[in-house]
């Protein structure tokens, strides 16, 4: 007897990025349709590559910088990586430097790229934390 797999059920799960899917697994009857109360059990598969709240909030702040990087890459006519590589700006994310001191012990942040770059970087991480303080 073969078997089939149907996705009954997709909702998004409340405080994280990632769905529930709840599935039937329904023995196949010869192309005829199930016949009620004859399914298998129902399975809920949660939390799968889930991201807290804090998570999607870097994710937003990552988007930022990801389109500064790209406009100064623009500018100077490279590639976005040679700006800053996307670990950097992951990283950027997750620290939330407020000054140049700070910005320079970020991973993939050296003195050159620090002065070229690191003030915008800094300008664009505080106006996403602190909206209007400028």
């Amino acid at each position: 007897m073969e078997m089939q797999l149907r996705i009954m059920e997709m909702a998004p799960s409340p405080g994280v990025s990632s769905w529930d899917i709840t599935v039937r697994i329904v023995p196949e009857m010869g192309g005829q349709p199930p016949i009620p109360g004859n399914e298998a059990e129902v399975v809920t598969v949660s939390e799968i590559g889930s991201a807290p709240n804090h998570e999607r909030e870097q994710g937003q702040l990552f988007e930022r910088l990801a389109v500064l990087r790209r406009q100064i890459a623009s500018e100077a006519g490279i590639p976005p990586y040679i700006i800053f590589h996307d670990s950097t700006l992951s990283e950027m994310c997750r620290v939330l430097p407020k000054d140049m001191q700070e910005m320079k012990a970020v991973q993939g942040v050296g003195e050159a790229k620090l002065s070229k770059y690191g003030q915008r970087f800094l300008d664009a991480i505080r106006e996403y934390t602190l909206p209007g303080q400028q």
